[in-house]
Order: structure tokens, then sequence, then C-alpha cells
């Protein structure tokens, strides 16, 4: 069922596994940030800049990454919806012409 959408559930996992990644790193990110300040103060000050540019280089790609999985997988589930509901559609409708071609065949007998 999910055949010509390959792509996009691929697309979709990898950025669920990147997205999943992304909160023990920043836990790991605030936790250097905290033992930095153990250190002298040159140290300290070079340390939190350098975790406050990953953060703002992080907060980018958590944007992306969350934007790419939220419109792979709306994509590839609005599609499967279409194909579902047209199999659905096309097998109601042979039965709604065999009840009616066999109905009409019996009252023309």
């Amino acid at each position: 069922m999910v055949g010509p959408d390959w792509f996009y559930g691929v697309a979709g996992t990898l950025c669920a596994f990147i997205a999943g990644a992304q909160m023990p790193l920043f836990a790991l990110g605030i936790s250097h940030a905290l033992v930095s300040y153990y250190m002298d103060w040159e140290t300290t000050c070079h340390e939190v800049k350098k975790i406050a540019f990953l953060f703002c280089g992080a907060a980018v790609i958590t944007v992306t990454v969350h934007a790419i999985e939220h419109l792979s997988f709306g994509i590839m589930g609005e599609r499967l919806t279409l194909r579902v509901r047209e199999m659905m559609f096309s097998g109601n409708f042979d039965q709604l012409i065999i009840t009616f071609s066999i109905t009409y065949s019996l009252v023309l007998l």
C-alpha cells in the first residue's frame, strides 16, 4: 500500500530518529554548561558562548527536522487515505452496478 510513497516514509523515519536524539543531546549540552561554571572565569565564558552557539544551531536543525517529519508523514498518510478510499468506493460502485443489473434483469423477466 505504501509502495509509491517510500521516499516520504524514509525521510520521515530519519527525521524522527534525529528528533528523538535531540532531547538527550540538549540535556548533555545543559549539563556541560553547568560543569563549565566550576572552571575559571575565562574558560567558563568561552564554554558558555560555544554552547550558546551550538544551541542556536540545534534550534534551527530542530525546527527543520520537525517540519520535514510532519510534512513527510502527512503527505504519506494523505496519499494512503486517498488510495484506500478510491479502492473502497470502486468496490462499492462495482457492487452497486451488479445489484442494479440483477434487479433490472429480474424486472425485465
